[in-house]
C-alpha cells in the first residue's frame, strides 16, 4: 500500500484541481467504500423517480458523486477467469447497454 496507494485526503485535493463542477469518480478497489473524504454532509435524499424534473435539477447542480466497488469493510471480488473484477464487470455491461 505504501508504494501504490494514495490517501482519501491526496485524493480528494487531486480532484479539487479539476476545474469540472461535476464530477462522477469510479473506484474499483477492496475497502473504496470507506474513502471518507469523497463524501459530504448528508443531503436531501436522492430521488426515487428519476423524471425530467429531477434530471433537470441534476444537471443544473454542481458536485462529486462516489461509485465504489465495496462497503468500508469489504474486499472487491474478481471472479477465476474474468479479466474484470464483478464490479468493472457490471459497469462495462451496462455502459455497453
Amino acid at each position: 500500500i505504501e508504494t501504490t496507494g494514495i490517501s482519501d485526503t491526496e485524493l480528494l485535493e487531486l480532484l479539487g484541481r479539476i476545474p469540472a463542477r461535476r464530477q462522477v469518480i469510479l473506484i474499483d478497489a477492496c475497502h473504496s467504500g470507506g474513502v471518507g473524504a469523497l463524501k459530504g454532509p448528508a443531503g436531501p435524499p436522492a430521488p426515487t423517480n428519476f423524471g425530467n424534473d429531477a434530471l433537470d435539477a441534476l444537471g443544473r447542480g454542481a458536485g462529486r458523486v462516489a461509485m465504489c466497488s465495496s462497503r468500508a469493510e469489504e474486499v472487491s471480488l474478481a471472479l477465476r477467469g474474468m479479466s474484470n473484477s464483478l464490479f468493472t464487470d457490471a459497469l462495462l455491461r451496462g455502459l455497453r447497454g
